[in-house]
């Protein structure tokens, strides 16, 4: 268990320096590659769906552990290892996040119209997500001894609103999808 935790520190330490999550359009690391002949008879709706749907997931797993953060942000009892663990795992599905919206910006300009406006939407709140995570990062990181202080507790609560305006967002999208076939 203590080797576990002195992981977690080193991860977390680590991660104040690291961005949680590289936007494709600022950063132009998401590529399309060329044509295939595969490519041309690819299911890119269903493609695009799928994606969407672990968007949805990870927002609701990230909104969990969020939502454990706000439950104990203001015990001075927890040890600030609990919340190292849940904030790695808050990342862990924001990066999974990053690279599910990677494609999802590769194969955008297949996708349909409703899609295109879930696949908008989603971009802005998942950065927001990652700019919180990596503050409640920082926060934990210069302030082990008393983290729980209302700065933390509110990058707590943003995490937590984002990414349940995130997995609202998609599974609205999901439920008028479902409605129209």
């Amino acid at each position: 268990m203590t080797q576990r935790y002195l992981f977690t520190g080193l991860l977390l330490a680590g991660m104040a320096f690291v961005p949680a999550i590289p936007m494709p359009a600022a950063t132009g690391k998401c590529t399309v590659s060329k044509a295939t002949p595969e490519s041309y008879k690819w299911n890119f709706k269903h493609e695009a769906s799928r994606l969407l749907d672990q968007v949805r997931r990870d927002a609701l797993d990230a909104r969990h552990h969020a939502a454990t953060l706000e439950s104990v942000a203001e015990d001075t009892d927890v040890d600030w290892r609990f919340d190292a663990d849940q904030l790695n795992t808050i990342r862990h599905d924001i990066n999974d996040m990053g690279n599910v919206l990677c494609r999802l910006e590769t194969i955008r300009r297949v996708a349909s119209p409703q899609e295109k406006r879930a696949i908008d939407r989603t971009f802005p709140l998942v950065a927001s997500m990652a700019g919180n995570a990596d503050a409640a990062i920082t926060n934990l990181n210069r302030n082990q001894l008393d983290f729980w202080k209302p700065l933390y507790k509110t990058y707590a609560d943003n995490l937590y609103t984002d990414a349940r305006k995130l997995s609202n967002a998609i599974g609205q999208f999901e439920a008028q999808a479902n409605t129209r076939s």
